[in-house]
Order: structure tokens, then sequence, then C-alpha cells
């Protein structure tokens, strides 16, 4: 446990950030100014150069202190942590100097302590330079200034690229090509060989299971609450929410993806190749030409067995329709099947999983042991959960539908702000009917920052549903 001699200290050392800045701007301020003759004339200017002498040195001085108790987080890497420390306190002990010898030269004109003088600061601007770099590889990692010098302009980060050019490397596990790649992009910054706040390192998988002070990072024992992907989905003002307030959020697709992995069992071992079943649509993240798993002709019913099993389910209660006579898709409505629905009608509907594009299951008491069946509705675009008495424990299972493009689940009062934060990652939903559940309207914010392209509705204007209008329009 942190102690609150601890936390003082922490509080304090934070405040590094702010005070680097200074002796940076008054050493520049300084060297400018002797190097500028006109600065160099008359008395008054002598003592303003001689006050910003005294700034410089007391400034590092301070911010070499507070760098100091800043560096007892045991957040950065050791060997340049300490190079940066003794630097930082070089320079202080320079600018001191130079202050000395500003002041001396008020006594004794000597050029010889003038030219002394003129050494130690051209040293300052020397140190300061090297110290600041170091200082800026501690924070942003290694080679920050330097990293687009590297980067040949031909050369495209892999989630960047289509999905039909880019090609699996053989033998690579799903790990390596998958979730390293968006763990290097967004999270080594803070949490990799140069720098791991809250004594958290994710740059290897025995770092990434062990996690940081409070918890692991990948718990085996309850694998889609693991810190790994909860803290991507916290809101952006919470405390925890990873990567903090101000840096960039995970695409909608890279939460996917490691969502995907925890769900896989967060094996090491598991093959790249494995990736292609379960997450159909990141386009950000690298996949091979075959993962994309549309229906095809060979899996669709003919059009006959098609009629004979809507025509099945009809006979049981359900209203089940061709949406137009050009296509087999199909709109399924529970109708008066409601209070009779159960493990044998789902089978049914899931006979249909390439054919299903809209499927209405409103006012019907729904369960995990019903709901989880239905991920076999590939092509599922539409589904109204409306007034269907489910709680957040059904999340995990809207993640199989990876076309949805409308979600309805007004009058779920169990659906809370929790709830939306994964729901919001299914990579195409466009429209999300909230009324009458707990999500509050400051989750707005947090999922325009999650799906940029999701439109939340409260409004009591969903019963005017896509399956209502088209309903009237085929009539």
């Amino acid at each position: 446990m942190m102690t609150e001699e601890t936390q003082t200290v922490l509080f304090l050392g934070r405040f590094h950030t702010v005070a680097l800045h200074l002796p940076i701007a008054f050493i520049l301020l300084l060297a400018l100014m002797e190097l500028l003759p006109s600065f160099r004339k008359g008395q008054k200017l002598y003592d303003a150069t001689q006050l910003v002498a005294l700034l410089a040195a007391g400034s590092a001085t301070l911010a070499a202190f507070l760098g100091w108790l800043l560096s007892s987080s045991g957040e950065y890497s050791e060997d340049l942590l300490q190079r940066h420390q003794w630097l930082g306190v070089l320079l202080a002990l320079l600018t001191i100097a130079c202050w000395i010898q500003k002041c001396l030269q008020r006594f004794d004109s000597k050029p010889k302590i003038t030219r002394i003088y003129r050494y130690t600061l051209t040293s300052c601007v020397v140190v300061m330079i090297l110290t600041s770099h170091d200082g800026g590889s501690l924070t942003h990692g290694k080679g920050y200034l330097t990293y687009y010098l590297k980067q040949s302009p031909k050369v495209k980060d892999a989630h960047s690229q289509p999905l039909s050019s880019t090609k699996l490397v053989p033998q690579r596990t799903a790990f390596e090509h998958h979730i390293k790649p968006i763990l290097e992009t967004h999270c080594y910054n803070c949490h990799g060989p140069e720098k791991s706040k809250g004594k958290l390192r994710l740059d290897s998988p025995e770092a990434l299971i062990k996690g940081g002070e409070y918890e692991p990072g990948v718990d085996y024992d309850d694998l889609l609450n693991s810190a790994l992907l909860t803290r991507l989905l916290l809101p952006e003002d919470d405390d925890d929410v990873m990567p903090p307030e101000g840096k960039k959020r995970l695409h909608t697709t890279e939460i996917e993806a490691i969502r995907w992995w925890l769900e896989a069992g967060a094996s090491f071992e598991l093959p790249a190749s494995a990736y292609h079943g379960n997450i159909q649509h990141a386009a950000a993240i690298p996949q091979t030409e075959t993962t994309v798993q549309t229906a095809t002709n060979e899996n669709l019913l003919s059009e006959a067995a098609l009629t004979q099993a809507l025509q099945a389910l009809e006979a049981e209660g359900f209203v089940a329709k061709r949406v137009s006579k050009e296509t087999l898709d199909v709109r399924i409505e529970v109708s008066l099947a409601r209070e009779t629905l159960n493990a044998a009608h789902i089978q049914q509907i899931g006979r249909l999983k390439d054919h299903v594009v809209d499927l209405d299951l409103s006012r019907t008491p729904l369960n995990e042991r019903l709901l989880a069946p239905l991920g076999a509705l590939t092509q599922l675009k539409r589904l109204n959960l409306s007034s269907c008495s489910i709680d957040e424990t059904i999340t995990p299972l809207l993640y199989q539908f990876k076309e949805l493009e409308y979600l309805n689940l007004y009058n779920n009062p169990a659906i809370s702000d929790t709830a939306l934060g994964f729901i919001a990652t299914l990579p195409k939903l466009k429209t999300l009917y909230l009324w009458q559940t707990t999500v509050t309207p400051q989750a707005d914010a947090i999922i325009s920052k999650i799906n940029p392209d999701l439109n939340l509705e409260r409004a009591p204007n969903f019963l005017k549903t896509p399956t209502t209008e088209s309903r009237k329009e085929s009539n």
C-alpha cells in the first residue's frame, strides 16, 4: 500500500513536468541576450541578464529537485532515468555557476572571467538539450524525437492497409500479429521498456499477465473483465480510463480485436490464422483476403427450402417474411410466439443464419440461454430487444453480431452506461435506441469517442422502427 508520505512525494514530483519548462526558457533567453550586442550595452541590461541568470539557476534547481521526487514512483527505465537525473543535476550546477560568474563580472571585468562565463553558458545550452532529449524519451518513449526520420514514406502502418492487400505472416501468433501492434501504438509510451506507469508494462506476455500495482492485466478467471479490456471502455473522464484523457482512444476495431483475443482464451500460442472466423470486419487490423465471411450462394438455402422454413415459423406464431422478392433476406418477428418462445424456436431461426437480416424479439422475456444461439445469425443488421427484461449480462452475447447496424434496447432499465461502453464497440452499429434505460446523457461524449458514427436515440420516436416502416411500405 502507498503511504501518505509517498503520496505527498509523488504529488509534488508531478510538478516537475511544469517546472522543467522554466529553466529551458530562462537559459535560452540568457543565451539570446548575450548573443545580441544590443543587450550588452548599459547597466540596466546588465542587471537584466544577471536577473535572468538567477532565475535560470533557481528554476533548474527546483526542476531537478522535483524530478528527484518523481523518480521514486518506479515508473521509468533505470538506465535512462539515472542519466537524465545526473544531467539535470549538472545543469543546475552549471546555471548556478553562470549566475555566480555573472555576479563576479560586476566587480572584476577581466576578459578571463567573461570567457569562462561564456564557456559555462554554452555548456548550459548543450546539457539542457541533452537533458531535455532524455526527458522526452522517458515521457514519450525512446527515439520519440527521431521517430519519423527513420520511417520510409513508402512504409505504411499495418493498421491502415486495406484488407485485400494484407497477408498474414506465416507461423506468427495471434498476439504477435494482431494484439501487439495495437499495444505498441497506444500503450508502450507509458507502459513499455522505457517507462512503466503504475508499475505496469505491456511489452511482454509475462509483464502483461502480471499487470500493475493493483490488478493483473489479464485475469484468466474472468477474461472479459480483464483490466486490458475494461480500462479501455471506462468513461473518458474516469481516473482509470486508458488511454488517459487527452490521448487518442483506440479504434473500435482495435478494441474488438483485444476482446476477441480474450474471448479466445488469451493464449499467446494461438495462431494468427485463428483470427479469421472471429473478427470479420476489423478494418483497421491486418487480415487476409479470406477473412470476410459473407454469405455465399453455397451457404444460402434454395428458394423452396427457405419458403418451407418460413412457413414452419409462421405455424408457430412468428411473422417470417422475405424482405423483398429480389432477395433471400428474411425479417422475423416473434409476434404470437412471445409467451411460448423456447430453445426449439431459436434453433429454427438459427437454421436461417445466412438469411435473417431483421429480428424483432420485443416484449419477450429473454435470457442468456435463449439469446446465445442467435450469434449464428451472421447477416443480422437489425435487432429489436425492447421490453425484454434484459440486463448487462447479455452484452457479451451482442458482440457476435458483427453486421448489426440497428439495436433497440427501449424499456430495459437494467441497461446502464457500463453496458453501453461494450455495445458501442460493435463495428457497424449506426443506431441505438435507449429510451427508458438507465444510460445517462453523460455517456454521449464517451460513445462519440468510441464510435463517432453511432446515433443514440432517447426520444419516444423509437416506435417508428425500420421494421414497422418497412411493413407499411410492403402493404
